[in-house]
């Protein structure tokens, strides 16, 4: 593996852990100082939702924490793929995350990446490397789903919080970056609000756009976050993209069968920590 692919490969699984993470979110709260000098109120829209106006984004962590609990105890799939594509248009890198979750809370993770090949840029390939598995009280995460035997496991377990199997993080990465997002409505059957913006804060991504869409009830339906940034000398253009769908639809998922390893695992980690004390 040469050090481009392996730069690459560490991102991925990187991003994966950011993926599968939970979040802490920020409150705001408003008092009498936005009166004017004169002490006449400023005139603001209503909210469409909560951190959101027909002009504006008021508050995007407000935005993204109303998507987070609309998709708690709903079915739903989740699709998140990250591209990295060098300036003559060939892909360099894919990682994608395939999500399927039950309104139970049970959810499954499959992540594929894709990695140019050495001998031929032109050429992408793709391999399974890690799963998920949550529950209500845990998140399993395993990097190494085609180990051999001799090979030591790879798991990680978290804590399950509303924000995991959301996207939460990787939308909430291109919100902060951009300014002036502009708000417009589609109303098909259901209303949709289009958000986008091509301007990004000082300092934060080259060339940087979004554009997303969020469903009247409130949760992201669709977002793509692009950018530019260099690598290995070279500018790549890195785009991150995820779409929800199927939402209270009859989704039933099976549990790996690595996940009793994982647990014993970390039942016998568990033990020797506490035999250490």
């Amino acid at each position: 593996m040469n050090s481009r692919s392996h730069v690459v490969q560490i991102c991925g699984i990187l991003a994966l852990v950011v993926l599968l993470a939970g979040c802490g979110a920020f409150g705001s709260a408003g008092d009498d100082s936005d009166r004017d000098p004169y002490g006449v109120d400023n005139t603001t829209s209503p909210e469409l939702l909560p951190g959101l106006t027909e002009n504006e984004v008021t508050n995007h962590r407000a935005l993204l924490e109303n998507h987070a609990e609309t998709l708690s105890n709903r079915s739903y799939m989740l699709e998140q793929t990250t591209t990295r594509t060098y300036p003559n248009g060939t892909v360099s890198y894919t990682l994608t995350e395939t999500m399927a979750v039950e309104a139970d809370g049970t959810a499954r993770v499959e992540l594929t990446e894709g990695m140019a090949d050495e001998a031929d840029d032109t050429a992408l390939v793709e391999h399974r490397f890690g799963e998920g598995w949550g529950t209500e009280e845990e998140v399993l995460t395993n990097f190494a789903v085609n180990r051999s035997d001799e090979e030591p496991p790879t798991f990680y377990r978290q804590a399950r919080t509303k924000y995991h199997f959301t996207a939460f993080e990787s939308v909430e990465r291109g919100m902060s970056a951009m300014d002036n997002i502009s708000i417009s409505t589609k109303a098909e059957g259901k209303t949709r609000y289009i958000l986008e913006s091509a301007e990004s804060s000082p300092y934060q991504y080259e060339n940087a756009s979004l554009h997303m869409v969020v469903n009247e009830e409130g949760y992201v339906e669709s977002y793509r976050f692009a950018y530019e940034e260099l690598v290995d000398s070279e500018m790549m253009t890195v785009v991150m993209e995820v779409t929800i769908d199927r939402v209270d639809e009859e989704i039933t998922v099976e549990r790996p069968e690595w996940v009793s390893e994982a647990r014993e695992y970390f039942d016998e980690q568990n033990g020797a920590s506490t035999d250490d004390e």
